[in-house]
């Protein structure tokens, strides 16, 4: 489960009041769904920079310290609540021209697509990771032939990656044109 959490509120909140809400919202749904309590069930990302003041945050510096502090904090928060964090790598040359918003799309779901393929990879090794039985013996429920477990090890290279979401970006556009209505007002 990913969050995009502070985003829009980092421009108009101090960050210590950002991270208790944040932090009464997980426990929430921690304490509704016990499973996503394990490491590795929730992500939050941190937030974006922004260069767009408010009256909050009337300087870039202000507002960028805000945004710095956001960050520190929610880090801290994940290895407290046991919650993942993504960074999206963003920097101020990310930003449109509006100084707010992401101008590279793809860098955003590509780097969401890389983060849950960590995360499964990470789950899945922890899963297969080699317990007291021992591999040779064939009694055992829970032994791998060597193969499977390197194959398990391995993950798919980048340009394999991009390739896969260049395809199923390009099979969204499609449905999206699919599914949008225009009409002359």
């Amino acid at each position: 489960m990913l969050f995009l959490v502070g985003t829009n509120s980092v421009r108009v909140f101090p960050a210590t009041q950002i991270i208790s809400q944040t932090q009464q919202v997980v426990s929430s749904i921690q304490q509704t769904y016990p499973h996503l309590s394990q490491h590795g069930k929730i992500s939050i990302s941190l937030t974006f920079p922004c260069l767009k003041t408010t009256a909050q945050f009337s300087t870039e510096q202000s507002l960028l310290s805000n945004i710095h502090v956001y960050n520190e904090e929610l880090q801290a928060l994940s290895s407290v609540m046991n919650f993942n964090i993504l960074n999206f790598h963003m920097t101020n040359n990310h930003l449109a021209q509006d100084n707010m918003h992401i101008h590279f799309r793809h860098h955003i779901f590509n780097s969401i697509i890389n983060h849950f393929d960590q995360v499964n990879q990470t789950i899945s090794t922890a899963i297969i990771a080699p317990t007291s039985t021992s591999i040779a013996d064939p009694t055992s429920s829970l032994s791998l032939p060597s193969d499977q477990t390197k194959i398990n090890k391995k993950s798919k290279s980048r340009a394999v990656l991009d390739r896969k979401n260049k395809k199923r970006f390009e099979q969204l556009k499609l449905k999206r044109r699919q599914h949008t209505i225009k009409r002359k007002i």
